[in-house]
């Protein structure tokens, strides 16, 4: 065999992205930096208390947890979740601040952000609402650059097959005709332009007076053959507790009413939703699934929109 110059790596999971993070941020002081105050640019960081991958608790798995110090004493425990491809399991992002929490509550840690590690391809609102932090790995590739490290033409490399790596989960067949037919339809309340990719259609309000931290989204989940649809009005993790108990109040009030959908009021990821399945493998199969689809869209927002938007407005 030969030996070329070409890139040393060309197959990349999360878990080698994952220990080239730790690896940066255990040695690299500068990095080390960047990186916290992209999740907290109020402070700066003064002592590195230590890094571990993977922990587990009750409340799930950190990818990445790491803690710092700052120069006024505070001690920050920063928890970070890396995904190149792999969609997002139910409730991942409300369990890390749930772990954060936990934390900080039987005063192990003073302060606590979740971060989440990203390609640009995957980071969409929802992301950029669910994490209170997104650092692109395009970003992180930039910052290698500026970095006096020996091992960064390698870690270059697993940085960018990460970035080109293609994503496992594509149900963007699907995704692009359920917001082709939402975007047609003039039986729904004014929203935003659909946020489409391959595994979900999201969509906001744009009426003034409905809440901003209520989305709702169509989420085909695993990987193989979409025949799972969950329809569902999701709560952002960054509303307040204020907020999130007057939209809970709106949505717990009158869930009795809407037929076919639950309720669920410890979560924010599906605060309301319903599944819908694929009965036949045939294209008239796959027509009346997507007509089923659409149809659980139009019953949920044109049965909560007006009541938020109501609420809303009654609030001001």
């Amino acid at each position: 065999m030969s030996i070329t110059d070409d890139r040393a790596i060309t197959h990349v999971l999360e878990r080698d992205v994952d220990l080239f993070v730790i690896q940066l941020l255990q040695t690299s002081p500068g990095f080390r930096n960047w990186f916290f105050e992209h999740l907290e640019p109020e402070d700066k960081p003064d002592q590195f208390l230590g890094i571990e991958h993977s922990v587990t608790d009750t409340k799930g798995e950190s990818d990445i947890v790491f803690g710092v110090e700052t120069q006024d004493g505070q001690r920050y425990l920063l928890l970070i979740e890396n995904k190149i491809d792999a969609a997002k399991q139910e409730r991942q992002a409300e369990r890390y601040y749930e772990r954060g929490q936990s934390y900080v509550a039987n005063r192990s840690w003073d302060e606590f952000r979740v971060g989440l590690i990203a390609p640009a391809r995957y980071i969409g609102r929802a992301e950029r609402k669910e994490f209170q932090t997104v650092i692109q790995y395009e970003e992180i590739l930039d910052r290698l650059e500026e970095l006096n490290h020996d091992g960064i033409p390698f870690i270059r490399d697993v940085f960018e097959s990460a970035i080109e790596r293609r994503p496992g989960t594509d149900h963007s067949g699907l995704t692009a005709e359920i917001s082709d037919r939402l975007t047609v339809s003039d039986r729904l309340p004014p929203l935003e332009p659909p946020t489409v990719n391959p595994t979900h259609v999201e969509l906001h309000s744009r009426h003034p007076d409905h809440p901003q931290n209520v989305f709702y989204r169509v989420y085909f989940p695993g990987s193989k053959d979409g025949n799972k649809a969950i329809v569902r009005l999701q709560i952002s993790s960054d509303a307040t507790e204020a907020e999130e108990e007057r939209i809970r109040s709106v949505l717990s009030s009158s869930i009795d009413e809407l037929d076919g959908f639950e309720y669920e009021p410890g979560r924010i990821m599906d605060a309301v939703w319903t599944e819908i399945w694929r009965e036949e493998e045939s294209s008239e199969g796959r027509k009346a699934y997507i007509d089923q689809v659409a149809e659980a869209v139009h019953e949920l927002l044109n049965f909560y929109h007006p009541r938020l938007v109501t609420a809303e407005h009654k609030t001001e």
